[in-house]
């Protein structure tokens, strides 16, 4: 019988500096990218920080994605 061999992977965190939020084809890109635009320009103006915003937008993609 042969021995299981158990590898892990140790999975950061999300923060604003790792987190991932771009789509890994061309097409997938384009969605979100036009997503991103149309929510941007429902909302307009707001009081979000950069930060706060690009966390925003993307739940708000996700929801009504």
């Amino acid at each position: 019988m042969a021995a299981a061999v158990v590898t892990s992977t140790i999975i950061p965190e999300p923060t604003m500096n790792n987190a991932v939020t771009e789509q890994l084809t061309a097409a997938g890109q384009a969605i979100e990218h036009e997503s991103f635009a149309v929510i941007d320009a429902k909302v307009g103006q707001h009081a979000y920080s950069a930060e706060q915003w690009a966390i925003v937008r993307y739940m708000t993609a996700l929801v009504h994605g």
